[in-house]
């Protein structure tokens, strides 16, 4: 090989590198992305969670009692539709409503 050869062979290896290297740098920064767009929903969810459970709390007393995780999980899905779609379902809107009324009858009982 002449040194023409070796100089393209040197400098297409180095573009190679460059592109791979962009590529895996590009892929982590998307799934880093993706990563805090899904902290950020539960963060959010988990902030709404507590600030619905203290209005209910603070129009009656009793609803001390209502349980979190799965208020929590219901809000977590309703934000995630807020996210992708810009709208909350509402088969969820319902489930919400749903969820309020029996907390409601454990109390009354």
């Amino acid at each position: 090989m002449d040194k023409k050869e070796i100089a393209v062979l040197l400098l297409s290896s180095a573009v190679i590198g460059a592109l791979f290297s962009a590529a895996i740098t590009a892929f982590a920064q998307w799934r880093e992305r993706v990563a805090r767009q899904k902290e950020l929903v539960l963060k959010v969810s988990v902030e709404l969670t507590k600030t619905y459970v203290e209005r209910l709390t603070s129009v009656s007393k009793q609803f001390g009692i209502v349980p979190e995780f799965p208020l929590l999980t219901l809000i977590h899905k309703m934000v995630q539709e807020l996210f992708e779609d810009g709208a909350v379902s509402e088969k969820n809107m319902q489930n919400l409503s749903e969820f309020v009324k029996v907390a409601k009858q454990q109390v009354d009982k």
